[in-house]
């Protein structure tokens, strides 16, 4: 009487526990199937017959193969003969091709079993839809690749990074420049090229930036790989997602060495006017194109009684 009392609980536990896998594999869309490599006959689960859109379909190795992309079939048949010569699970995700014409893709996860002598015997696996995974995933990397065109093409350095300020990505244009590799997933690497007069003001900047997050607008002199100083412009700003969380740095580095001695000379300039006209014993004065006179000197206005135009 307890052997059959055994039984019938026994059987009761591997009933709900077929059923909890029956529910799972049925809310998740995964189907079930499994081959007997000496025979060819396999079994397929409603699901997976589902999933290739025909129900009258006879399960076999061959039918599964005219399902296959023909792009993707060599790859396939070639990950699963690894996988059996090296005795290790059976991953892939290729494109099945529906008799209503659909094209899904699928990801095919499977074990084998093997007889005394090593030689496979039996593959059981799962299959499940993940078309929309998949075409989220080829449209971020078409994103990624043009994002990378682009920033290959912009006569600057573009670069990406973390909120930490660890960078992910620097276009080749700071090869081009430093001479030397970006170092991806740090942050102070580049710092070596910074003039000595200006780094602790850039580390200041940097160390603001992460704490604040706040949009970064700087000028530094790099060294080049001539040796060379050069003034650049460095801009940064933190993109977010839609419920303001941070998530990557997007910036530039642009050169403007030119517009940089440009402003110095000019404001040099200035200072000698102003200078020259708080001696001169005549009557100077400053133009501006398309603007009124400014700054007239001091000899103009004991002349004149009359202060800087407005």
């Amino acid at each position: 009487m307890e052997d059959i009392t055994e039984r019938r609980e026994a059987e009761e536990q591997l009933r709900v526990r077929e059923e909890r896998l029956a529910l799972a594999l049925a809310f998740t869309g995964t189907g079930i199937w499994e081959w007997d490599i000496g025979t060819d006959r396999m079994y397929w689960s409603p699901e997976v017959m589902a999933l290739l859109g025909n129900a009258t379909l006879t399960p076999s190795f061959a039918t599964f193969q005219s399902l296959v992309h023909p792009d993707d079939l060599p790859l396939t048949q070639r990950l699963m003969e690894q996988a059996l010569a090296e005795r290790r699970e059976f991953r892939a995700r290729f494109r099945m091709l529906r008799p209503d014409g659909m094209v899904r893709w699928v990801e095919d996860i499977a074990r084998a079993s093997y007889d005394a002598e090593g030689r496979p015997m039996r593959l059981i696996g799962t299959v499940r839809d993940v078309t929309a995974e998949q075409e989220a995933t080829l449209a971020l990397e078409r994103s990624e690749q043009r994002f990378r065109e682009l920033a290959e093409a912009l006569p600057a350095i573009v670069w990406t990074a973390d909120p930490a300020g660890h960078f992910d990505f620097v276009s080749p244009q700071w090869t081009a420049y430093s001479g030397e590799d970006p170092v991806l997933g740090t942050s102070g690497g580049w710092l070596a090229h910074v003039h000595p007069d200006d780094l602790a003001a850039m580390v200041a900047v940097i160390e603001r930036a992460v704490a604040t997050l706040q949009d970064v607008h700087h000028e530094v002199r790099l060294k080049g790989r001539n040796g060379a100083y050069r003034w650049f412009e460095i801009r940064a700003t933190m993109r977010r997602d839609a419920a303001g969380q941070p998530l990557k740095w997007n910036g530039t580095v642009v050169d403007v060495d030119d517009a940089h001695h440009t402003r110095e000379a000019l404001a040099a300039r200035d200072v000698q006017l102003t200078e020259l006209g708080a001696t001169a014993p005549g009557v100077m004065f400053t133009f501006r194109t398309a603007l009124p006179c400014r700054s007239p000197a001091p000899a103009w206005r004991r002349s004149s009684g009359c202060g800087p135009s407005a």
